[in-house]
């Protein structure tokens, strides 16, 4: 447990923020950018987890800085010029890479150990 608990620290913040959503409750910040940020650790958080315990077998697995780089990247790509590019529901915000980027950096300095 005292491994991934940077990990599950980014879940709570999820969670928190998910049931503040649910009961009418907002803060402008929070919701434009704390999803962003916690994304990169949740969802790279869950792959180091199986790859270590499915396909490494290795509780020190760790992923290479190159591939949290480019899913940084990817995801700025994904989510902000190609799904605003077809849906008008969704916006373009170039902060939401910071947003990525400041995840990764914390998956990077604090879950992928």
């Amino acid at each position: 447990m005292g491994k991934y608990i940077y990990f599950i620290i980014a879940v709570i913040v999820w969670l928190i923020h998910l049931i503040l959503i649910f009961n009418n409750i907002h803060f402008k910040i929070l919701d434009n950018y704390i999803d962003d940020i916690v994304l990169l650790p949740i969802i790279l958080g869950v792959a180091l987890i199986l790859q270590r315990t499915f396909v490494a077998k290795k509780n020190g697995f760790v992923f290479n800085r190159k591939l949290v780089f480019f899913s940084c990247i990817y995801f700025c790509i994904v989510f902000e010029i190609i799904i605003p590019s077809i849906s008008s529901y969704f916006t373009a915000d170039w902060f939401d890479c910071i947003a990525y980027a400041i995840g990764a950096v914390y998956f990077q300095k604090l879950i992928n150990k």
